[in-house]
């Protein structure tokens, strides 16, 4: 993530900040995800079948991000802080699955 999460004493400010960097950073994995889509002709059969099984989990995930986002948007303080670090597994996940599927 390219923005460090606020602490508890930030305020909602700071978080808006930290969920629109987030969001703008979500979107430009979401090129990197479509360009995992295109498969190489080299490829085998079995090889296919398993990048587009992770490119399948890259995009439930990163609907799962962005439901995550919208709902901490709306978040109370308190309920903030209780949201980020599931956001931050799922960000950790989503992040290393394109890299695995763009490899």
């Amino acid at each position: 993530m390219v923005l460090g999460p606020p602490g508890a004493e930030a305020g909602p400010d700071a978080n808006a900040r930290y969920l629109d960097g987030l969001e703008r950073e979500l979107a430009a994995w979401d090129a990197r995800l479509a360009r995992a889509c295109r498969l190489p002709r080299k490829l085998s059969r079995a090889e296919r079948v398993e990048q587009r099984k992770r490119i399948l989990v890259s995009r439930v995930r990163h609907r799962n991000i962005a439901r995550r986002l919208a709902e901490m948007r709306d978040a109370s303080l308190d309920r903030f802080g209780e949201l980020r670090p599931g956001l931050q597994l799922l960000w950790k996940m989503f992040t290393s699955g394109i890299e695995k599927a763009e490899s």
